[in-house]
């Protein structure tokens, strides 16, 4: 148990020494074949067992809490040569995913969400849990806060450094391939009391230099704070005043 965010892992010691690597076969598998090469699931009859499973689990142990979402992923695995190549891949272990939100507002980052991990049992069904872990802080309180501009919010992106590369300046590019709204749910270690609007994005850095001369590109995924720490001290939230546990930050303004 995490103290500063009552989060809970668990392990079942005996199921992980089961298996000696990441592979896992299971009875009903479907595979898609995209541009990346073939990506596996669990067939919709499984993936609702494991979710029904996994929500017993939580509902037994006095950590159910309501989900905005709920989804199952299966891993994979893959096998390659010297040169890269893939020469063989197939399913690791299942996890199923339950993802939280605030008034309709999701909650990102590592603190709020709760995975439970499946290994496939003798048959290749039903599924046996091997490991969970949950962390949802709740809350108690909303308020309104204004949000900086998108400009501002990227504005630290921009302008930061990369370890051990340089900017080629007019070549340089960051291309932003996913974007996502939410509140920001820190670390379960981490003593947390209110959650404040935050963008996650992923994307690439492209045209930056190595101290060998090569460009190369670098892929990012980072947090950007979308609230000055002035206004959230105005709203009563700095680190030096009362705050109430658990409390929330929400952004109503539509403006933004």
């Amino acid at each position: 148990m995490f103290a500063a965010s009552g989060a809970v892992r668990g392990r079942n010691t005996d199921q992980l020494s089961r298996f000696a690597d990441e592979r896992r076969t299971w009875a009903d598998v479907v595979q898609e074949r995209t541009k990346d090469g073939v990506v596996y699931g669990l067939g919709p009859k499984a993936a609702k067992l494991l979710q029904t499973r996994a929500q017993g689990l939580l509902d037994a142990s006095g950590l159910a809490e309501k989900p905005a979402q709920v989804g199952v992923v299966l891993g994979q695995w893959a096998r390659l040569d010297e040169s890269g190549k893939e020469l063989e891949s197939g399913a690791g272990r299942a996890t199923v995913q339950f993802a939280y939100a605030v008034e309709g507002i999701p909650l990102i980052g590592a603190g709020a969400k709760t995975n439970v991990h499946f290994d496939p049992d003798d048959r290749g069904a039903d599924g046996v849990i091997a490991r969970f872990f949950h962390v949802h802080r709740g809350f108690e309180a909303a308020k309104d806060v204004r949000l900086i501009t998108i400009e501002q919010a990227f504005e630290p992106l921009l302008t930061q450094t990369w370890s051990g590369l340089e900017s080629t300046a007019r070549k340089t590019r960051i291309t932003v391939t996913a974007a996502e709204f939410g509140l920001l749910a820190l670390p379960a270690d981490v003593a947390q009391r209110f959650a404040a609007p935050a963008l996650r994005v992923e994307g690439t850095v492209s045209g930056l230099v190595a101290r060998d001369g090569k460009q190369v590109t670098v892929r990012f995924g980072q947090y950007l704070p979308l609230v000055e720490p002035k206004t959230l001290g105005a709203a009563g939230l700095g680190s030096a005043g009362v705050i109430l546990p658990g409390q929330v930050v929400a952004s109503r303004d539509k403006g933004q």
